[in-house]
């Protein structure tokens, strides 16, 4: 017996949605305030925000573009980072801490020569996350 086999594949295109997580130092907040927004040199693109859910359109997957997420009361700008998607990953978990910081942020400030004040994560809940600082500023001398 001779068996044929036809193996047909056809694209079904999903919307990337990306469900936003937010942590505080270790406690997790409630989104009352979301806006998110893609920026390439002098253009601003403001992403489609449902609740604490944002949707990367079609023009902008898989490209890095300056992200900026205004959670609450934070304003958090993230430079160069891909807009990508993974269905099986569909959470961020965008996390902040303060100084002095938590004993499992420590290691990612000791390399640092400049005074940090705060810092920002962007956590892809795959292993990959991406690491952002805010300086204290210095005082000029006299």
């Amino acid at each position: 017996m001779l068996f044929f086999m036809l193996i047909a594949s056809k694209s079904y295109s999903q919307t990337p949605l990306i469900k936003v997580k937010f942590k505080v130092e270790k406690e997790t907040l409630n989104i009352s305030k979301f806006k998110v927004a893609s920026v390439l040199g002098k253009d601003t693109v403001y992403l489609q925000v449902t609740g604490n859910e944002f949707i990367i359109p079609d023009s902008l997957y898989q490209k890095k573009r300056n992200i900026i997420f205004n959670i609450n009361q934070y304003e958090l700008i993230m430079n160069n980072i891909p807009l990508t998607w993974n269905p099986l990953y569909p959470i961020w978990t965008l996390k902040v801490d303060f100084y002095p910081f938590l004993e499992e942020n420590k290691w990612i400030t000791k390399k640092s020569k400049k005074s940090i004040k705060w810092i920002y994560i962007l956590d892809y809940n795959t292993g990959k996350m991406l690491t952002f600082y805010r300086y204290k500023k210095n005082k000029p001398s006299n």
